[in-house]
């Protein structure tokens, strides 16, 4: 990653999570050299403060929702190549951030309920449940 050895803590971060975000960057349907470039601008503009400061999220959690937020914002409202947007609970879960918590009020489930639709959708996702 070119000029990021300037900065050792991007770096570092590059190094554990540049694979995840490429892959996420690639289910755009964008060509591997585009997203190469997106994947070294979205390192490159990173905010450091911003990350460090994270409190309720993890880094990855973090990296995942910027990196389809900067891609978005980059090429327009392209969509992923994914169904995971169509399933309900998990969409919320992975792609909007909301916790276990807010489903339960949103949805008015309980904790058990929503554990069970949740993994009635992955059964769905992997092909188990038609």
């Amino acid at each position: 990653m070119n000029n990021l050895n300037r900065y050792p803590a991007l770096e570092e971060l590059y190094d554990k999570y540049g694979r995840t975000v490429y892959g996420i960057v690639l289910r755009f349907k964008i060509s591997i050299p585009e997203a190469e470039e997106i994947v070294c601008e979205l390192f490159r503009n990173l905010d450091l403060k911003e990350i460090e400061q994270l409190k309720n999220i993890s880094v990855r959690q973090f990296l995942i929702s910027h990196t389809i937020e900067f891609v978005r914002n980059k090429k327009g409202e392209v969509k992923m190549e994914s169904d995971l947007h169509n399933v309900t609970y998990m969409n919320e879960i992975l792609y909007k951030q909301k916790s276990l918590e807010e489903l339960c009020n949103d949805n008015q489930k309980s904790r058990a309920e929503l554990f069970k639709a949740v993994r009635r959708e992955l059964q769905m996702r992997s092909g188990f449940i038609k």
